[in-house]
């Protein structure tokens, strides 16, 4: 990873390196907290690494996944707890691998999660959020040939790692969404969520892109959609 920090006016002030030298690298999000701590996710050397740095860019800690993997999203809650979303590439199929660490890198559950386990699944998961009660919210697409295409996938923890509810949603029948749509999600003071994607779709005998956007409420009932 190669991390650099600026000041207001674009000077720069450090920059910072981590990772195994000549490996696979690639930094994939970053947050900030009350005290200017800077947390990074990614991948390292093929496994899921997440790190935290000052504000003065020394190293507080890190932590990696000990499996092929890739950290893709990365949120805090209230007391500096962090939570990790990514890719756990296992030796059958793709899993939704979500992971707590506190504030100063402890690691505290891992959950995993696929829709299936046949060939043609796959899952990617690529974003997290805390709520107000710091509840976890991961939100992402799994694919299975099945449903002819790619499902959005959105997963709600409590912040010991119990799986509140799961939610596997497609646009309307006969919409088929190719391939794995990257996606965004945003949760309100009510804890309603949403979610959009850029999706390429296939309605026989065409093909284009569209956006979709859906919302949830707390407890995980479908409000609308928009395609």
């Amino acid at each position: 990873y190669c991390t650099v920090k600026y000041d207001p006016y674009g000077n720069e002030i450090w920059v910072r390196d981590f990772g195994q030298p000549r490996s696979s690298n690639e930094l994939k999000a970053m947050c900030i907290d009350d005290n200017f701590n800077l947390y990074i996710t990614g991948k390292d050397n093929g496994y899921a690494t997440t790190v935290s740095f000052d504000s003065s860019g020394n190293l507080r800690w890190s932590q990696f996944y000990p499996e092929y993997s890739i950290g893709n999203a990365i949120a805090l809650d209230k007391a500096g707890n962090v939570f990790v979303t990514g890719i756990y590439f296992s030796t059958t199929r793709d899993k939704f691998l979500t992971i707590k660490y506190t504030t100063i890198g402890v690691m505290q559950w891992v959950r995993y999660y696929q829709l299936c386990d046949t060939i043609g699944c796959y899952s990617q998961p690529g974003n997290i959020a805390v709520d107000k009660l710091d509840n976890i919210i991961v939100g992402g697409t799994s694919g299975n040939s099945q449903y002819g295409g790619a499902l959005f996938t959105t997963i709600k923890y409590t912040s010991t790692g119990d799986t509140l509810w799961i939610r596997n949603k497609t646009p309307n029948p006969g919409i088929a969404i190719m391939g794995g749509p990257k996606t965004d999600m945003v949760i309100d003071i009510f804890s309603n969520i949403y979610t959009t994607a850029n999706v390429p779709i296939r309605i026989e005998p065409y093909s284009y892109g569209s956006y979709y956007t859906f919302k949830y409420d707390s407890s995980g009932a479908l409000k609308w959609t928009v395609l």
